[in-house]
């Protein structure tokens, strides 16, 4: 009867072991680590050509959630480039920049921001009226080196690169000779073209909807866990009522 006993809680354990082991092994399964790195100037051309201002207060960390498959891949990092328009001498678009950065950090999306700098003087051959121009610097090289930097720490193993703009190829075509275990995805702003040039060393590429922006804005009020208020969406970027 013992014997009986003993053996019947042997193999009550048994199977209780084979379902832990199951539940283990599907917990222990690794999900691709992801990074989606944003080309925020690309971007922002992109959707002010959709005259839709409300969709530039763009929730980033969302709209990366809703780009993943979450069955087989986990969010690691969102990476947003830019700078700030120091140029343009227009204070309320200045604000604006800068109260959708403090949105995007309050999110959860590291920004890194380069800068504008003078372009020499453009003279006009037929009047002689010469023009200042300035001419964005850094970001680019920036989302380029957080790319890299990612990959080599072994950080991430799928990237998601939301830019339109060919420049990236040579980034692209680096990416895939050094870490042949890795992937690189092309992600297209909105109603633009993917670069033919990024697109010949990608593995894969993901184009971003109308839809899909509409329904990952920022809030009117963006807080932090206490409740604290760090961003308030400008007027300007009220959605249509």
């Amino acid at each position: 009867m013992g014997h009986f006993f003993l053996r019947g809680v042997g193999r009550r354990a048994v199977r209780g072991l084979s379902d832990f082991g199951k539940l283990l092994l599907s917990l222990l399964k690794r999900k691709k680590r992801v990074g989606l790195y944003v080309d925020g100037f690309n971007l922002y051309h992109a959707i002010a050509d959709l005259n839709k201002p409300h969709l530039k207060w763009l929730d980033l960390r969302a709209l990366a959630e809703r780009l993943i498959d979450r069955r087989d891949e986990r969010l690691l990092r969102v990476v947003f480039c830019s700078a700030y328009p120091t140029h343009l001498n227009d204070a309320k678009k200045l604000e604006r920049h800068q109260d959708y950065i403090a949105a995007l950090e309050a999110r959860g999306v590291e920004c890194y921001m380069g800068q504008f700098k003078k372009r020499p003087v453009t003279r006009c051959r037929s009047c002689n009226h010469a023009w200042q121009t300035h001419e964005e610097k850094e970001s680019d090289v920036m989302l380029a080196l957080q790319i890299l930097h990612d990959a080599h720490l072994d950080r991430v193993d799928q990237v998601y690169l939301l830019s339109g703009d060919s420049d990236f190829a040579s980034l692209a075509r680096l990416f895939r000779e050094e870490f042949p275990n890795k992937k690189f995805f092309s992600v297209s702003p909105p109603r633009r073209p993917h670069s033919k040039e990024v697109l010949q060393h990608a593995h894969g590429k993901r184009r971003l909807r109308l839809t899909t922006l509409e329904k990952c804005l920022l809030p009117s009020e963006v807080q932090d866990a206490r409740g604290r208020i760090l961003s308030v969406r400008p007027v300007e970027y009220d959605p249509p009522s």
